[in-house]
């Protein structure tokens, strides 16, 4: 099938590489954001639903947040 913008497939891995690197920011910051602040708010709501170690999931949670956006902005396992 012809495409309408043809000039537009030369920016293929370009585009791709720009939307993983923005994702890789976005996590990243919310793996921060829950590791530095809003780690009493998860606590403290597991704590009402009575979950077990409470203050230890949101540090699990906000680690492998920051480790996911550290891999995406490297491009870990992405294909060339």
């Amino acid at each position: 099938m012809l495409s309408v913008f043809p000039e537009l497939l030369n920016y293929n891995l370009i585009g791709i590489t720009l939307i993983r690197i923005l994702v890789g920011i976005v996590v990243l910051y919310i793996g921060l954001v829950t590791v530095s602040t809003k780690r009493s708010l998860y606590s403290s709501e597991m704590h009402l639903k009575n979950h077990p170690f409470a203050e230890f999931w949101p540090w699990v949670f906000g680690i492998v947040e920051i480790l996911t956006g550290v891999f995406l902005l490297l491009g870990f396992l992405t294909q060339i």
